[in-house]
């Protein structure tokens, strides 16, 4: 998605690459603080952040595999 919005609004090559490896980024914390914020379920939203970093490894890997052809 973000390549193609990237794309869509004309970048290319280095910046393109950046824009579409941040895109590829996990959540992180940033949703679990803000679960503990407004007293969601915190715990299911935690363990959505662990499996969410956890399947990053992989996809991560084939992004920069992809933005090693832009630039």
């Amino acid at each position: 998605m973000a390549y193609l919005l990237g794309f869509v609004f004309g970048l290319r090559g280095l910046d393109l690459a950046v824009l579409t490896l941040i895109g590829a980024m996990p959540p992180a914390i940033n949703t679990f603080m803000l679960a503990l914020e407004f007293k969601a379920d915190a715990n299911s939203v935690a363990k959505t952040v662990i499996l969410s970093t956890l399947v990053s490894l992989l996809t991560i890997s084939v992004v920069v595999v992809f933005v090693q052809r832009l630039v």
